[in-house]
């Protein structure tokens, strides 16, 4: 695939994939609850498992509108990363998704006698694209765009299996662009994938749901180790103070969305009430956060997501 000019050029020129967009977008939406094995990837974070995982059978990501999911996934060791990319940090975190699955695959590889040959010859990196629309704002289209641009120059031989970005995954109501996906669901068992919804976030998701608030330098957090199988947040800090916090809370929904979105006209319902939660989880506990500097540790047992130590 040669590197497009711009979205637009790209929709144009790969047809199939405005086809294969139709197809999963008419696909039922998969409710997830918290019980479901399921490792949530929050807006600026990545994770890599392995098909083997005793605990994740998953990973799952939402509310995407000017934002866009991609998952990396290998036909052999069925290894799959997600990441929720925003614009910030592109080229290090889809490194870190490829990197992942890569590490993940040769240790399949090696325990099961594979060699690089057939890992070659029999197999394949895919990557799919879901999220982004056309957004009056056109923040969808550099998004996708640095995602194209990596893609592209990555070493690594990668097929771009689904791309529901952009024009792909738009509809209009009342002249008012809105995404059609803006959550998504990966078996990494089955490599299905499916439009979906979470009624859990967490662990943590309080903490998690400001990332897009923190200071810079602002990257992509890689949450779980697949070899420790522990979920990790580590440290970070926001650019709010308690203050403007207060001050946030105290607006209407129109003007809090003016504020804080990207996309004020097509977020859901649920957005404004979500963020408010989370800035007054911050306020209320800032000091208590983080505290000398330690992360946070989960390991998902029964499950459950487990604080350690």
């Amino acid at each position: 695939m040669q590197l497009p000019s711009s979205v637009a050029d790209f929709i144009q020129t790969y047809p199939q994939y405005q086809i294969e967009a139709r197809h999963i977008i008419s696909m039922p939406s998969i409710a997830v609850d918290a019980h479901e094995p399921c490792l949530f990837i929050h807006q600026l974070e990545l994770a890599c498992v392995s098909a083997d995982d005793p605990n994740i059978d998953m990973l799952g990501i939402d509310d995407m509108t000017t934002c866009c999911g991609v998952i990396v996934r290998h036909t052999g060791s069925f290894a799959a990363g997600a990441g929720h990319f925003d614009g910030n940090g592109t080229k290090d975190g889809l490194a870190k998704i490829v990197d992942g699955v890569v590490e993940l695959t040769k240790d399949w590889a090696h325990k099961n006698s594979v060699n690089q040959t057939v890992l070659s010859v029999q197999y394949q990196y895919e990557v799919y694209l879901f999220g982004a629309f056309d957004d009056a704002r056109n923040i969808s289209i550099d998004v996708v765009m640095q995602l194209l641009e990596c893609l592209y120059e990555t070493n690594l031989d990668l097929h771009l299996k689904a791309a529901c970005i952009c024009a792909n995954n738009t509809y209009y109501q009342d002249y008012i662009p809105y995404p059609c996906i803006t959550g998504l669901l990966c078996n990494v068992k089955t490599g299905r994938i499916s439009p979906a919804s979470f009624t859990f976030q967490g662990p943590l998701e309080e903490i998690r749901r400001l990332r897009f608030l923190m200071r810079s330098p602002i990257i992509m957090h890689s949450i779980y180790n697949p070899f420790t199988k522990i979920l990790e947040i580590e440290p970070y800090d926001w650019t709010l103070t308690n203050d403007t916090i207060q001050q946030l809370l105290g607006l209407n929904t129109n003007s809090f969305l003016h504020y804080l979105s990207t996309s004020p006209l097509s977020e859901k319902p649920n957005y404004v009430i979500n963020c408010k939660l989370a800035l007054k989880f911050l306020k209320d506990n800032r000091g208590s956060l983080f505290c000398s500097g330690r992360s946070y540790k989960f390991i998902r047992t029964n499950g459950q997501w487990k604080l350690i130590e």
